[in-house]
């Protein structure tokens, strides 16, 4: 990272955010065939979302399949620390039409931030071939717990931000029905 980005388009994200804007960002496609007209040309590819879901379930690419040069399969364990807000993960900029209207903002016309809250984190322990995996879960607005088999203890939220990450739950914060708004808590 320098100055905040990421310094070229190859280089391992660092931040959930990251991830997401590499994932929705614009791809070139070289020889693409149009099926309209059957032209071989370039084109550009890019993903994104028309509606956000009421849960988002982000899974972390963790394990790795590549042939290498003798054309064997190796699988590895990707153990790169990825940074995940705990609070406040904006889904606005990845919505297909990057505008969303406030439908409680009486026609002025101000956007309205898509907010997101992580509410569980499951995290895998060991290698490829062989491992455990243990949950945290949020009760209430701070109040974490680790759920790793029949022990579940109470659990400091820096240990939850801090671990591994291979699913990251997150809930929308404020639910629009029609004309009204309800936040959640």
């Amino acid at each position: 990272i320098k100055d905040g980005t990421t310094e070229s388009p190859n280089s391992k994200p660092v931040t959930l955010e990251q991830c997401l804007l590499r994932f929705t960002g614009e791809e070139r496609l070289e020889s693409f065939r149009c099926s309209s007209c059957a032209v071989e040309k370039s084109a550009v590819k890019q993903l994104s979302m028309q509606k956000l879901p009421l849960v988002f379930c982000f899974h972390l690419k963790r394990f790795e399949h590549n042939l290498n040069n003798k054309k064997v399969l190796t699988r590895t364990k990707v153990e790169d620390f990825v940074k995940f807000p705990a609070h406040s993960l904006d889904m606005s900029p990845f919505l297909a039409h990057r505008n969303v209207k406030d439908p409680t903002a009486a026609g002025n016309g101000s956007l309205h931030p898509q907010h997101y809250d992580l509410f569980a984190v499951v995290n895998h322990y060991g290698s490829i071939d062989h491992g455990h995996y243990t949950c945290y879960i949020v009760q209430g607005e701070n109040n974490w717990f680790k759920c790793d088999d029949a022990w579940i203890t109470h659990v400091d939220a820096s240990e939850v931000l801090e671990s591994e990450g291979y699913l990251l739950f997150y809930v929308k914060r404020d639910l629009v029905y029609g004309s009204a708004s309800v936040a959640s808590s």
